[in-house]
């Protein structure tokens, strides 16, 4: 498991599309000119998030994948079971929150799962082999 970047790039990416509409639009449609500053204001906005959206994409695949290719293995505890609401289902995550310690400070990561039965199998206190990239502090670890 890795922290998951496809909600940021799927909402980045709508929001570029909802960029481009607010901008086309005015171009097929009569419209005052007083509207104007309105269009430009939601092209902006709009463009921002969906580049700020798609930028943190970005940053959460780039710390997975120098995690995978150059972390180091090492143990991460388990130290606390949470649930998560999920906003596509109706099912909430289960939630693991693992301790990683590095030589400088202790990192925390969470990890989202929908599968039930990763409380059982990940008792809090519990170790799990990760994948460590101690410049970028990510954390991976593989499903069993």
């Amino acid at each position: 498991m890795k922290e998951s970047s496809g909600a940021f790039r799927f909402f980045g990416f709508l929001a570029l599309v909802f960029a481009v509409f607010a901008g086309i639009t005015p171009l097929f449609v009569a419209y005052e000119i007083s509207i104007i500053p309105f269009i430009v204001i939601s092209v902006v906005v709009f463009a921002g998030v969906g580049l700020l959206l798609i930028r943190k994409a970005t940053s959460i695949r780039r710390r997975n994948r120098a995690a995978q290719e150059s972390g180091i293995s090492t143990n991460a505890t388990v130290v606390q079971h949470e649930r998560a609401f999920n906003i596509f289902s109706s099912t909430r995550y289960y939630v693991l929150v693992l301790q990683v310690d590095n030589e400088n400070n202790q990192v925390l990561t969470r990890f989202k799962s929908s599968n039930s039965a990763l409380f059982d199998k990940y008792p809090v206190g519990s170790t799990i082999t990760v994948l460590f990239h101690r410049e970028s502090s990510a954390v991976v670890f593989q499903k069993d």
